[in-house]
């Protein structure tokens, strides 16, 4: 439910019209090749994880098993790609981009899985925090 706010945030100033059909927001992840995430994030869950988390759903919520379609259908396209995320030793690590193509805003984070479904923020926006939960 962490990636909620960085979408409601380039939400905020968007007055696009009703007639557009591009997307609001552009959700893209970048698992590294040299982890585990790269692939099994699709079959394990990850994915419908995310996308729940950026709906704001909670892990009991019925609607998890179709958070990716519902995140499709409220207006936010949600991608993944396998790629070199860099100076990171964690095998599950996610480069997640939060884009809003119409206002030009982004947001980016750099999160480790520590399993169980946790996840441990290190940086947002280039800025180092430490963020678990």
């Amino acid at each position: 439910r962490i990636l909620r706010p960085f979408c409601m945030s380039l939400t905020a100033n968007n007055h696009a019209s009703s007639e557009s059909t591009e997307n609001e927001i552009l959700v893209m992840v970048k698992y590294d090749p040299a982890g585990s995430l790269a692939t099994t994030a699709g079959p394990q869950g990850s994915n419908i994880g995310l996308a729940a988390g950026i709906l704001g759903f909670d892990c009991k919520d019925e609607r998890l098993k179709d958070s990716e379609t519902l995140l499709e259908l409220s207006g936010i396209s949600f991608t993944t790609e396998i790629g070199i995320i860099g100076e990171n030793d964690h095998p599950n690590t996610y480069h997640i981009t939060i884009k809003n193509p119409k206002t030009g805003g982004s947001h980016w984070m750099i999160a480790l899985s520590t399993g169980g479904g946790a996840i441990h923020i290190q940086s947002v926006d280039g800025v180092n925090i430490d963020s678990k939960g």
